[in-house]
């Protein structure tokens, strides 16, 4: 890694990818994580492929300078710390949602994350990326986007293009994953 990336208003996803070539997303991650914290633990690659799922802006700072830092502020020590544990506890509720949750109320729950990650209720993605990141078959994922705009909650006008009409609505149908994610990382990250 030779850059350390804040994300502003872009999505970057850490893909976990297995042998046969097949991939899910472990962490969607937005302007509360830090892409590359993993040089604060003294690693220099990421052990997951990292792949800029939304194009916006993001603040950078060289490894070097990065780390420099690290030792210099115990402030953005402890907030690079808790970056990381909001990581991984979105990556262990991840876990969890994929196997107990049903694929409609699981996309429902990523596109809220976008949503909140971007600041726009537009979101650009084909369905099967979303069926990688989801970790499910593209029909499924069809079917599942299907049942959300038969009730209102979102439309594809367009290939690639996902408008989320109703987030609190969304939001309602989304499993309970949504909610304890962005309640935690908000806490964890509240340094006062």
């Amino acid at each position: 890694t030779d850059e350390i990336l804040f994300p502003v208003s872009a999505i970057v996803s850490m893909v976990t990818l297995m042998e046969d070539g097949q991939s899910v997303e472990s962490v969607l991650a937005g302007a509360e994580t830090i892409c590359g914290a993993w040089v604060a633990c003294g690693m220099h690659r990421a052990p997951w492929r990292v792949v800029v799922q939304s194009a916006g802006r993001a603040l950078a700072i060289d490894a070097a300078t990065f780390g420099a830092r690290l030792t210099d502020s115990p402030v953005l020590r402890q907030l690079v710390l808790r970056s990381a544990v909001a990581g991984h506890f979105l990556t262990s509720q991840s876990v969890g949602c994929n196997r107990f949750h049903d694929l409609t109320s699981r996309a429902a729950r990523w596109l809220l994350m976008v949503v909140d990650r971007t600041g726009s209720r537009e979101v650009r993605l084909t369905q099967e990326f979303l069926s990688q990141m989801l970790g499910a078959h593209r029909p499924s994922v069809t079917v599942a986007l299907g049942a959300l705009e038969d009730r209102g909650l979102i439309a594809r006008r367009r290939r690639g293009v996902i408008d989320v009409l109703d987030t609190e609505a969304l939001e309602a149908a989304a499993c309970e994953c949504y909610r304890k994610v962005r309640d935690y990382t908000a806490r964890v990250l509240d340094l006062d």
